[in-house]
């Protein structure tokens, strides 16, 4: 029978915060193997339909079933609610238009063997955000200029994204501007970094925020997202962050720009204007990709207001496996494109990835001698 190990919070944080940038690559193409997997197989018609269970006091249960030839396992995501100041609660703020703290989306991934013995249960709070960021690191390395980059969100996931990318170019990266209603949220993620810069990869990056009480907010925010060459955006929001005509410069829609969106998940929510989809899909040089084009189509907001029909839209494990197998379809234009056009990318999440990352992180626990081991489970 085989051990079975327990990993906190804090150890998972420990083992993913302490990879060095080859640990971070070889991460990295465990995940996009996984999503080849899912595209260019029949892989994906073995994984069970996510559900969402809301209670009548607000709270948001998320199952992510999975399964694969080497075990199943499941993903169990709680959006609490939050305390309103009578004393009663209420549903979390979908909307970055809140001064107050979100409450954390707590959780657990737990993943078994072929035979349905347990080989882990892990915290999912880390190495979601991990996972989930992991996700947009893809198509971001393969673009040409990282010198700019503007980040909506400051929570978890948000720090992910700076993380890893300063992990992964941070001698390329110059300036990281982070936007998020709460000044003081803002300033402690750029705080935390900042300190984690100077240990870990040592960047020449600088770091700013924008003020949203500043009189000149929405022409600093305007400036910011104009002049980035990425944009990663974060936040479980309901309405735009910014609209797309930001992005243009003396009335020239943008042709060279990453934008990548993950804090939107379900159809009311849309954390990107829909105009920036329509916008990539028709430009010259432009495109839209996504993890699971099905997926998108039914729970990304932004996709369904956008209008966008399957075939305007790319699948990443589809372009892994064109570009890996050199086939037609991944030409030397597309190429260009996904290195220095106007690409935006949506994630809704692809249950795999999660069992990818578990059992990565699961195989660094047991090399390193971490976590809490529990024989005969």
């Amino acid at each position: 029978m085989p051990e079975c190990i327990v990993l906190g919070d804090d150890v998972a944080h420990d083992i993913l915060i302490n990879l060095k940038r080859d640990d971070i690559i070889a991460f990295r193409d465990e995940i996009s193997k996984t999503l080849v997997d899912f595209s260019a197989t029949d892989e994906r018609t073995y994984q069970p339909e996510p559900a969402v269970v809301t209670r009548p006091d607000g709270r948001k249960a998320l199952f992510r079933p999975f399964t694969s030839n080497n075990g199943p396992g499941i993903k169990i995501i709680v959006d609490p609610t939050t305390p309103s100041a009578a004393g009663k609660t209420e549903a979390r703020p979908e909307s970055t238009n809140t001064t107050s703290k979100k409450p954390t989306l707590h959780g657990i991934l737990a993943v078994c063997d072929e035979d349905g013995l347990p080989k882990g249960f892990i915290n999912a709070e880390e190495i979601t955000a991990y996972r989930t960021s992991m996700s947009v690191m893809i198509p971001y390395a393969w673009r040409s200029n990282t010198a700019n980059v503007v980040v909506f969100g400051a929570g978890k996931t948000a720090l992910w994204h700076i993380r890893q990318a300063l992990g992964l170019r941070g001698e390329e990266i110059m300036r990281i501007t982070v936007v998020n209603r709460s000044v003081e949220r803002a300033r402690a993620l750029i705080d935390q970094v900042q300190q984690e810069n100077e240990k870990f990869w040592r960047s020449p990056v600088v770091f700013h925020n924008l003020n949203h009480d500043h009189s000149k907010y929405e022409e600093d925010l305007q400036e910011a997202v104009s002049q980035a060459d990425v944009i990663f955006c974060t936040t479980p929001s309901s309405h735009s962050l910014f609209p797309a005509h930001y992005l243009t410069r003396g009335g020239a829609a943008r042709r060279s720009l990453f934008v990548s969106g993950i804090g939107s998940w379900q159809p009311e929510m849309a954390e990107l204007d829909p105009a920036l989809f329509t916008e990539a899909a028709s430009a010259p040089g432009g495109a839209v990709v996504v993890d699971d084009r099905d997926g998108a189509l039914k729970s990304s907001g932004e996709i369904i207001q956008s209008g966008l029909t399957a075939e305007q839209i790319m699948e990443l494990g589809e372009l892994l496996h064109m570009r890996d197998t050199s086939l037609e379809g991944f030409s030397k234009e597309q190429e260009r494109c996904l290195r220095g056009g106007l690409v935006v990318y949506k994630s809704v999440g692809v249950s795999l990835t999660d069992l990818a990352a578990a059992n990565a992180v699961l195989a660094l626990a047991r090399r390193q001698g971490k976590g809490v081991l529990v024989p005969h489970f």
